[in-house]
């Protein structure tokens, strides 16, 4: 019965109200490339791979912003990258290429996937696609999109605010994903906002499975209180985090990622096994909760320190995952600028070894939706079982599954 209201709401539902709430963005540069469908599990969701004129194609992974080597990272083969360093755009695409989900017909696809990668500066191109897009993509006013966009769209450094006051109605049209949500500067309806795990360079280190891995043999490894990896520079923040660190001692690990003799490689593999050994892993305050080392902590297992808790609502997935139960916060009267007592301190009082080991527990449960397995379980992407999270999702079968979740909440 569910299902069939499912498929009913994404395939019936018409006109300009509809229209306004059918648009997701994801925040993700891809590449367009066809491949032939396969047969589609029964009650999956099917996606169609649409086809959009060049200009909306131009990124060459060597022009990627904001993208560094994150393969070099860590020590793992070239065949899981294919090469392909700058960027993981080509493995997304990749993957729909080959899932059984996509279907040759658009009438027959439940979603319609398309990869556009628009330049961060060229928002021309943005206009040109809004004023053509029932010709460019004809059932756009009858079924769900998932547009991709470029990443540095959706950056600081970019002229994404300029660029949609152009199109103050195509605010409400897109649903955007990001991997920073900048959302909440903006006037956005919140229901169109999905976060997706960032893709750092721990998530592809496939050294430790998940399912290799239990909670118990993450805390029998803690011998580190704290860690605390950044780049310090001007940020006033950090520079506070940086000093509470240093001052505490041997218990806090401070991993400097501005020293002029860093190299990427070495500098992701400590951070990844400092975390792993750490209890807790400080953010720093003002940073947005979906930076990458907040989803590194969570790939390593160890706890990430916050303090303001109204970043919860933009991570990954957080309509089903309660992130309070393995995220600890910290009293923020006791982190502004002119508190006096150390931050690692407070977090030291407020530490409860078996309560740390239950956070641990809880984190491992649901560890497996922040990483991007290398072989994603494409039949888990169900309309029935959107809501769940099943013990082989990752981080792309999940992010699936919530955009349907979001679809649905749309609809209603």
């Amino acid at each position: 019965m569910f299902v069939s209201v499912m498929r009913g709401l994404i395939q019936n539902t018409a006109g300009p109200a509809a229209y306004s709430m059918k648009l997701i963005v994801i925040a993700l540069s891809l590449q367009y490339n066809i491949a032939s469908p396969i047969q589609v599990p029964q009650n999956s969701v099917r996606i169609f791979v649409a086809e959009l004129p060049p200009q909306f194609q131009s990124w060459s992974p060597e022009e990627l912003w904001g993208f560094r080597g994150l393969g070099h990272a860590v020590d793992i083969k070239q065949s899981l990258w294919e090469a392909n360093w700058h960027s993981v755009d080509k493995w997304w695409i990749n993957q729909l290429n080959v899932s059984p989900l996509r279907t040759a017909e658009v009438n027959e696809a439940d979603v319609v996937f398309v990869p556009a990668t628009i330049r961060y500066n060229q928002a021309h191109l943005m206009e040109e696609l809004l004023s053509n897009i029932t010709e460019i993509l004809p059932l756009f006013r009858e079924k769900p999109h998932v547009m991709v966009l470029d990443h540095p769209l959706v950056t600081w450094k970019s002229s994404h605010p300029e660029l949609f006051e152009r199109h103050k109605a195509a605010i409400q049209r897109f649903i955007l994903v990001t991997i920073e949500s900048y959302v909440r500067d903006w006037d956005w309806d919140f229901r169109n906002s999905i976060t997706t795990p960032y893709f750092g360079a721990v998530h592809w280190h496939r050294g430790r499975q998940w399912t290799a891995t239990t909670s118990k043999d993450i805390v029998a490894g803690k011998t580190q209180f704290a860690v605390f990896s950044a780049k310090v520079r001007h940020y006033s923040v950090r520079h506070r985090l940086h000093k509470d660190c240093t001052q505490y001692g041997r218990g806090c690990m401070f991993i400097n990622w501005d020293a002029a003799d860093n190299k990427a490689a070495q500098l992701a593999a400590r951070t990844f096994t400092s975390m792993t050994k750490a209890w807790y892993t400080l953010m720093p305050r003002g940073d947005f909760i979906t930076r990458n080392s907040f989803y590194e902590a969570l790939c390593a297992g160890t706890i990430p320190v916050v303090v303001e808790t109204d970043y919860f609502m933009h991570c990954a997935f957080s309509d089903v995952v309660d992130y309070r139960q393995f995220v600890t916060v910290l009293p923020e009267a006791d982190f502004m600028h002119n508190s006096t007592r150390n931050a690692v301190q407070v977090l030291y009082d407020m530490h409860n070894e078996t309560r740390a080991a239950e956070r641990i527990q809880q984190l491992w449960q649901v560890n497996h939706i922040f990483q991007y397995s290398l072989n994603p379980k494409h039949e888990l992407i169900r309309f029935d079982q959107m809501d769940q999270i099943d013990g082989e999702d990752d981080a792309f079968t999940f992010t699936w599954k919530a955009i349907l979740r979001r679809v649905q909440m749309v609809d209603q």
